[in-house]
Order: C-alpha cells, then structure tokens, then sequence
C-alpha cells in the first residue's frame, strides 16, 4: 500500500459516517491555491512511514467565477 492508501482509510477514520471524506498530507495540502480550504487533522503515523505525517482534511472548495473555457480554441493551438 501506498501513501494515498493510508490517507484514503485515515480519512474514513476522521470521519466516520460521511459520504466523501479526504484526507491529505501536508506536503500536498501547501501545493494548493487559496481556493482549496484545508482543516489541520494533526500529525498520524501512517504503516509503512518512518516519521509522522501531517493531515489536513479538505474543506470547501471555491468555485471560480471566470467564464467556461472554449475548448474548441485551446485545441486549436
């Protein structure tokens, strides 16, 4: 198993009963913009990690508000 495995069944763990729930690791959560809300969930040891790992939950997500692309003219360049 992978990382992304652990954080997927972490993330069950965090919240139990829930219709999607994702978890990530901190390195992930700093390579999103501001339009990500991220829920610090601590530090967990994940099977098969040597150190800790720290856990945000993703939160909301903001929409843009900029109008839809226009495929057929990013295809054509």
């Amino acid at each position: 198993m992978n990382v992304s495995q652990r954080l997927q069944d972490l993330g069950k763990q965090l919240e139990p009963g829930a219709t999607a729930a994702i978890a990530i690791s901190g390195e992930t959560a700093s390579r999103l913009d501001e339009r990500f809300e991220t829920i610090p969930a601590g530090k967990h040891r994940l099977r098969g990690r040597g150190e800790a790992t720290e856990v945000f939950q993703l939160g909301k997500v903001a929409t843009s508000a900029s109008p839809p692309m226009d495929v057929h003219r990013a295809q054509a360049g």
